[in-house]
């Protein structure tokens, strides 16, 4: 049995099974980061990810640049290691790009 999918709707597919692949590796590393937070300690959060999610509630923080910045940098870092077609399949789901 066999269902015919359309290109985009395998482009698509392929995108977001890539971004969801990045989306678990960008929070696994922020959860290992346990140096520098700004909560101060009592706070009983534990790495970069808990304050991120705690910080976004009820309004962004004053370091919610700096957070911003790191999760950029660092999906960056990951972007450049994927594939051309990994990269291609994502950009194709962005507004930018003309089918």
């Amino acid at each position: 049995m066999s269902s015919k999918f359309s290109e985009s709707a395998i482009i698509r597919a392929f995108a977001e099974e890539i971004c969801q692949r990045l989306t678990r590796k960008m929070i696994d590393r922020l959860q290992k980061m346990k140096d520098g937070l700004h909560s101060g300690d009592g706070s009983g959060l534990e790495n970069t990810w808990d304050e991120m999610c705690v910080r976004v509630q009820p309004e962004q923080s004053i370091y919610w640049e700096a957070y911003d910045s790191t999760v950029r940098q660092m999906i960056e870092a990951e972007v450049e290691k994927l594939s051309p077609h990994e990269r291609e399949a994502i950009w194709l789901q962005t507004p930018e790009s003309v089918f």
